[in-house]
């Protein structure tokens, strides 16, 4: 309170540390949740600039897929939750601001994000055949409506085909694997990735017509 400017220049030198040492100690946080930054698609931001659509959105994947094109389209920020203390941080400050945290690429995630749609099994049948390239396809209604369709990796099932192939009995070792696959045994077979068919767009409504 005294030396704003030494506080400035400890945030700016210390910031992902202090990320990370807030989740070890309540007071700590409570110093720091509405001062540190986390780094998003629009650049390192404070956690209470993040809000948007009455959730927080975070992506899990370090290569910039899809999330992060489609909430650019949207103009809204969303975490780089590959970063260090990013996912605990934010699951923190949500919960003492009774807010959402959407994680963008699961199973929770997606369904906040595509709103269930319905079509004809015929209709289905045929987007498949002439736009699907083994996703499973699932019809929705999200914004934009500009946006026709989108191909979302499946983040958890991608998980489990990893850690249930083989090569990974040569890389990780057997009690750290055991551990791994309790938590991926409870995510169900599926395909790795989703065709989201967009319902609301007018170039699908008049594919469809």
């Amino acid at each position: 309170r005294q030396q704003p400017e030494a506080w400035r220049r400890v945030l700016a030198r210390h910031n992902e540390a202090l990320l990370g040492a807030a989740l070890c100690d309540e007071r700590l946080f409570q110093l720091l949740m509405e001062h540190v930054r986390v780094p998003t698609s629009q650049g390192d931001m404070k956690a209470s600039e993040l809000p948007s659509r009455g959730a927080l959105h975070v992506i899990l994947d370090s290569g910039g897929g899809f999330e992060e094109m489609l909430f650019r389209a949207m103009g809204v920020p969303v975490a780089h939750g590959h970063r260090y203390a990013v996912v605990p941080f934010l699951r923190r400050w949500a919960q003492a601001k009774g807010m959402r945290l959407v994680e963008l690429g699961t199973e929770q995630g997606n369904r906040a994000l595509f709103k269930a749609g319905s079509l004809p099994e015929a209709d289905i049948a045929w987007l498949q055949q002439h736009l699907g390239d083994g996703e499973q396809l699932l019809p929705a209604h999200f914004s934009p409506i500009e946006l026709p369709v989108v191909v979302v990796p499946d983040r958890e099932a991608e998980l489990k085909r990893r850690l249930e192939d083989d090569d990974n009995d040569k890389r990780v070792s057997m009690a750290a694997l055991r551990l791994a696959r309790q938590f991926t045994a409870r995510i169900a077979t599926r395909e790795v990735s989703r065709l989201y068919i967009n319902l609301d767009n007018p170039a699908v409504q008049a594919l469809l017509a």
